[in-house]
């Protein structure tokens, strides 16, 4: 069961609060809300090429901006009838990504949007860090999301591998709630034959109804997921996570960046 939720706040998320706080709602959920303050805008250049006043002054802008969507999210959270609490990491040094995923592991799922603009080096970092180290699923949300959750329709990516396994174990408590499932497995020279009616007979047993479906690859694992998504109306992406931590390495074979850079709905990944 989905039953503890955290969701990973930093000064610059926006679009996954909402998300996250509907999708309690909507599945009678805690969520805790992780204050993480990141480096962002001084990533790029030398602290000593800096005056402290400006180093200073950018990390206090960074803390307000994150006391404030906190502020925000609590405040939503309980006029919506939700218990809504929070934990704060002070900064995100190599020993606090540690502490960071050591406390991810206690709960069910973990949220956080969508690495983009300023930020993509140190939240990619955070997430790449909770995908394969906090062995728990992480529930991505593109920064463009602007509706609340929907479990109409679920895509799960399926290949017979160990973390597809898992995601598709990890999902079930979201996979009972939909209106239609659809197991898709995109079709390479290397696609091993997948043993469908034992998989569709084990859905089954769990209440899910779904559909099992083959693609051919159009090259890129990730934008062949994505167009299928697309084509279908998928809510949600399910799909296990493949490659080595902090390495970008594939997902289902080579679809990092590409899921990572260009996911239109929210993904589901476990490792």
């Amino acid at each position: 069961m989905l039953k503890d939720l955290t969701l990973i706040v930093d000064a610059r998320t926006k679009e996954a609060g909402s998300y996250a706080l509907s999708l309690a709602k909507l599945i009678d959920a805690h969520l805790t809300l992780f204050l993480v303050d990141v480096e962002t805008a001084l990533a790029t250049y030398s602290m000593a090429e800096l005056r402290y006043d400006l180093i200073l002054a950018e990390r206090e802008e960074r803390r307000e901006a994150i006391v404030t969507t906190v502020t925000r999210l609590q405040s939503q959270g309980k006029a919506q009838g939700l218990s809504v609490d929070a934990l704060h990491l002070e900064e995100s040094n190599e020993a606090e990504i540690g502490r960071l995923n050591r406390t991810l592991r206690l709960f069910d799922l973990i949220i956080i949007e969508q690495a983009y603009g300023e930020q993509i080096g140190e939240r990619a970092r955070m997430i790449e860090a909770a995908i394969f180290e906090a062995a728990r699923p992480v529930l991505l949300v593109p920064n463009i999301q602007t509706t609340p959750p929907s479990l109409k329709t679920i895509l799960v990516a399926w290949d017979g591998s160990a973390p597809a396994a898992r995601a598709l174990d990890d999902a079930l408590p979201l996979l009972v709630r939909a209106n239609h499932v659809e197991i898709v497995e995109v079709v390479t020279k290397s696609s091993v034959p997948c043993d469908e009616a034992t998989l569709m007979r084990h859905l089954a047993r769990h209440g899910v109804d779904a559909v099992f479906r083959q693609t051919p690859s159009t090259g890129d694992i990730g934008n062949t997921l994505l167009s299928h998504a697309a084509d279908v109306g998928a809510d949600l992406l399910v799909m296990g996570a493949y490659g080595h931590s902090r390495l970008r390495e594939a997902f289902l074979g080579g679809a990092t960046r590409t899921i990572l850079e260009c996911m239109t709905i929210p993904v589901l990944m476990s490792r």
